[in-house]
């Protein structure tokens, strides 16, 4: 399943994630982004940044 992430860059916290391919599982997709929501990244110099995070269970 893919997940996308948007990223505020100063400080590194989740602004939004969600499911983009929930591999027919979409509990299991809305649980992992909601999970992803809690994550925080390397701070960056951009105000924000996007990423798609690839998860297989």
């Amino acid at each position: 399943m893919t997940i996308k992430l948007s990223i505020a860059g100063p400080d590194g916290k989740v602004l939004s994630a969600a499911a983009q391919d929930d591999a027919g599982n979409p509990t299991l997709a809305n649980c992992a982004a909601a999970e992803l929501m809690r994550s925080t990244f390397k701070k960056v110099a951009k105000a924000q940044i996007g990423a798609v995070a690839t998860l297989k269970f």
